[in-house]
Formats: structure tokens, C-alpha cells, sequence
């Protein structure tokens, strides 16, 4: 009989360490995808066309930690949905977890999007200056 309620012990506990699991990796996943936005956005803006080339490669190459932070919002998502499908009790609590995940993922995304437009603009600018300067020499 004691192995029976030890048994039951063990599979009541199960989902805790997942809902535990999913949490480490919840947060894990916030704070990289919070770090990489601070790190998209530390940079001031250029005043010369070298450092305007620059910041546009720079950040081409945080595209490379936005995909791959892509993968750990895919796998966290998944794991959120299995976790509500093995224990409903905790339903409302993942799905704020998940919405909170997918806002995150857009916030990243649109992170990224908008900085590139305005290295973009701010390579031309400096071209434009180099161009006028040059005009006027």
C-alpha cells in the first residue's frame, strides 16, 4: 500500500516540476530576448559613413540571435501547450505564460525591424552628406 501512495505522491509532483521546468525556460527565454533588445538598441547613431556601415553590419549580425531566439520561443510554446494538455488545473496560468511568450517574440521582432530601417536611413544620410561634401569640394 505504501508503494501505491508513493506512486501517487510522485505523479501528483510531476506536473510541478514541469509547470517549474516551463518556468526556468519562460524566464530564461525573457531575459535573453529583453538582453538582446538592449543590446539591438545600445548603439548611438553615426555621424560618419564608416561607423554607419558598420552599425548596419553589427546589426545585421544580431539577425543571427533573433533566429535563434526564434527556436527557443518555438520550444517554449510547446512545451506551455503539452503542459496544458497533462494538467488543466494550471491551464490559465500557462496561457498568460504564452500570451506573455508570443507578445515577446513580436517585441523582438518588430526590435529588430524597425533598428534596421534606421541604420538604413542614417547610411544614407551619411552618404548623403559624403556626396554633398564632395559637391561642394
Amino acid at each position: 500500500m505504501m508503494a501505491t501512495s508513493a506512486n501517487t505522491e510522485t505523479d501528483e509532483s510531476k506536473p510541478d516540476v514541469d509547470w517549474n521546468s516551463f518556468v526556468n525556460c519562460f524566464h530564461d527565454l525573457m531575459l535573453k530576448s529583453q538582453n538582446l533588445k538592449k543590446e539591438m538598441c545600445a548603439d548611438e547613431l553615426a555621424r560618419d559613413m564608416p561607423r554607419a556601415i558598420f552599425l548596419l553590419h553589427k546589426h545585421r549580425e544580431n539577425k543571427k540571435s533573433v533566429d535563434s531566439l526564434e527556436e527557443s520561443f518555438r520550444n517554449v510554446s510547446k512545451v506551455g501547450q503539452k503542459l496544458m494538455r497533462s494538467d488543466p488545473s494550471i491551464c490559465d496560468r500557462v496561457k498568460d505564460k504564452l500570451v506573455t511568450v508570443a507578445n515577446e517574440r513580436t517585441s523582438v521582432r518588430s526590435t529588430w525591424d524597425e533598428r534596421q530601417v534606421l541604420y538604413e536611413q542614417c547610411r544614407d544620410l551619411q552618404r548623403f552628406y559624403q556626396e554633398v561634401e564632395e559637391a561642394n569640394s
